[in-house]
């Protein structure tokens, strides 16, 4: 039994796994794939091996993803104005000759 700050019992609830039959708290329940009962994580996990390979496939997905550059999609650069303190990206093969913010010439670094 415990017992919280307020000086109550707390109330442990649990319920019967209806695919094992093992008594299990009420917080380590989840529904079944039919959504009609009530099973321990154990069966949950169990059910769904085929989700959880899904999942890591998708991040694998995601990772490779952010590390390619389409082709189509030039590299940025990053580009200060030495008179004014504008910063700014352009692409790479787009850098301008005036400073956006200022209009000044011959001005612009790569940072």
């Amino acid at each position: 039994m415990q017992i919280n700050k307020r000086g109550r019992m707390l109330l442990e609830k649990s319920i019967s796994c209806s695919k094992c039959k093992k008594v299990t708290p009420l917080n380590e329940i989840r529904a079944d794939s039919s959504a009609n009962d009530w099973i321990c994580i154990e069966c949950y996990n169990s059910q769904h091996k085929r989700l959880q390979k899904t999942s890591s496939y998708q991040e694998e997905i995601k990772q490779s993803r952010r590390s390619f550059i389409k082709p189509h999609q030039s590299i940025r650069v990053k580009m200060r104005c030495m008179r004014c303190p504008y910063v700014f990206l352009v692409a790479e093969d787009k850098i301008p000759a005036l400073c956006p913010y200022c209009g000044r010439e011959n001005t612009l670094s790569r940072t």
